[in-house]
């Protein structure tokens, strides 16, 4: 009875042991869990920056081009009444 009862302790001990084991490792494996969140929250966060900044480029560049295509009219019609005068 003794003995069963010192292995059953030991049996204990060892599970015990075993669990905390595992729980340390849960520990370390949530802990490098929350870093790569981290991680990917700045990549996300710069990166809708950078998309963000994209946009606004991309509209600044509309707007530039469009205010090209209009000087390129004007200066198209001014070119078109030059020849039209030099005909006449």
């Amino acid at each position: 009875m003794r003995n069963e009862i010192k292995t059953q302790y030991i049996n204990s001990v060892n599970q015990i042991n075993n669990n905390n084991t595992q729980i340390e490792s849960l520990i370390n494996e949530n802990n490098n869990l929350k870093e790569e969140i981290s991680n990917l929250e700045t990549v996300h966060k710069t990166t809708k920056q950078k998309i963000n900044s994209t946009k606004s480029e991309i509209n600044s560049n509309s707007s530039e081009i469009e205010s090209l295509i209009n000087q390129n009219k004007e200066l198209m019609e001014k070119i078109q009444n030059m020849d039209k005068n030099s005909t006449e």
